[in-house]
């Protein structure tokens, strides 16, 4: 039953966040403005909870170890792909990214204050598509 919900889970993001950074016909900042706003409306209609994240975070994390590692690499991959310059560096950014968003989201859930997620992705957000520029795209 996990691994379905873990591949379900996976599938929406492949579909809503993947692809759409992936777009090259698209500039790279309305690309990574496109993915923040799916990655917020996803978490904030789950209750502030990644299925992953969690699972990262538990017991089931031995079990799902491999699942758990590709949901974050991909999701780090797809942003780094989307930033221009140095990939070292576009990969730093784009883990960055995935780290300070999962955190508003055990923050925001602690303190049952949806609107930490809010700001926090939209700083991050702000930070990368200022890197990326309008017509800037690896």
């Amino acid at each position: 039953m996990a691994n379905a919900v873990l591949d379900e889970v996976g599938l929406w993001f492949e579909t809503h966040v993947y692809r759409s950074l992936q777009n090259q016909d698209v500039p790279a900042a309305e690309r990574l403005t496109s993915m923040a706003g799916a990655v917020e409306e996803y978490f904030s209609s789950r209750h502030l909870v990644c299925l992953y994240g969690s699972f990262a975070l538990g017991q089931e994390r031995e079990r799902f170890a491999q699942q758990i590692a590709g949901y974050f690499t991909a999701w780090i991959q797809a942003i780094t792909e989307a930033l221009p310059g140095p990939a070292q560096e576009a990969e730093a950014l784009a883990t960055d990214f995935v780290a300070t968003v999962q955190g508003a989201l055990i923050l925001a859930r602690a303190l049952d204050d949806p609107p930490v997620l809010h700001s926090t992705v939209a700083r991050s957000l702000r930070h990368l598509t200022s890197l990326a520029g309008p017509d800037k795209a690896r």
